[in-house]
């Protein structure tokens, strides 16, 4: 008799720990699920904010028909960047803080997506990795677009004084 209590207990027991393995799983998996929800929550905010910060609507009437899935490729990347890198990103071969980039893809205006699309319109050099291209491009608007204009402004009106 002692003999099958000892077999109960332990079946009892294995139960019990099966039962605590599954509710650790259980709660495991929603908290993935709450993260989950969280990390699309985030992503969706950002994306607004972007299309707010680079009046998105607007653009979309101004610019090219041929350009809009373009400029939908572009918000999505810019959210991407912004909701999911913590690491680092490799932009013109340099290391830069994820944090960094952050900052300035929140900073990106309808004027320097204008750019970006007027630049990539006139690249004829094939892509191979068209989504790092294009990080590059919205990173390095901001410090490239005052530059160039005045360039194209000084090409334009050479030896008009």
């Amino acid at each position: 008799m002692p003999q099958d209590k000892i077999i109960d207990s332990k079946a009892v027991t294995d139960r019990i720990d099966g039962l605590i393995d599954e509710l650790h799983h259980t709660e495991n998996y929603r908290q993935k699920q709450r993260e989950q929800e969280k990390a699309t929550e985030d992503y969706n905010a950002y994306k607004e904010l972007i299309k707010a910060n680079i009046c998105f609507n607007d653009l979309c009437i101004s610019v090219k028909l041929s350009d809009r899935e373009l400029l939908n490729d572009i918000v999505n990347i810019m959210a991407d960047v912004v909701s999911f890198n913590k690491n680092p990103l490799i932009i013109n071969n340099c290391e830069i803080p994820a944090e960094i980039v952050k900052s300035r893809f929140l900073k990106i205006t309808y004027g320097e997506i204008e750019y970006i699309l007027e630049q990539f319109s006139k690249t004829t050099t094939k892509i191979n990795n068209i989504r790092k291209y294009l990080i590059a491009m919205i990173y390095n608007a901001k410090s490239t677009i005052n530059s160039y204009y005045k360039a194209e402004i000084q090409h334009d009106f050479y030896g008009y004084d």
